[in-house]
């Protein structure tokens, strides 16, 4: 009866070191994503004549951007006629499960920054944006290497 007992302890830790690391996994691969995807934007903001909603469209259906599921939320929001400020808030809100209160309020500071200004502007803001993130991704994936 003891060892049963003990046995189902160590395979509930087990299960929950599994369930953690895996998340820890998702998290890294989310938070990898917001930077390649702010990279993105950066760049065809620059370089692009596209307006926000097209340029929002095209990085949601792109391969660097798989693991960012709010950003297709978002887009189809729009789509549907909802503005972009509240598109933004809107998914960033129900879709972020594995971000932090702070890395959360981050994107939706973001969304709200993001096309209210000029090139040069708007360059500087993702960029301070990005720095963010990486650092934010760093803390995750030290986190992480604990739990291998």
């Amino acid at each position: 009866m003891k060892s049963s007992g003990a046995g189902l302890i160590w395979l509930s830790l087990t299960l929950t070191g599994v369930y953690m690391a895996t998340r820890l996994k998702k998290r890294v691969a989310l938070l990898t994503d917001i930077v390649s995807f702010l990279q993105a934007v950066c760049v065809e903001i620059e370089f692009s004549v596209s307006d926000l909603p097209f340029i929002l469209k095209t990085l949601s259906e792109a391969q660097l951007c798989s693991h960012i599921f709010f950003l297709k939320k978002c887009v189809l929001s729009v789509e549907s006629g909802i503005d972009f400020p509240a598109a933004w808030s809107k998914a960033i809100s129900e879709n972020t499960p594995l971000l932090t209160v702070d890395e959360r309020d981050k994107l939706l500071s973001f969304g709200l920054s993001l096309g209210t200004t000029d090139i040069s502007g708007q360059r500087k803001m993702i960029k301070l944006f990005e720095g963010y993130f990486n650092s934010y991704l760093k803390n995750a994936e030290i986190r992480c290497e604990k739990f291998y």
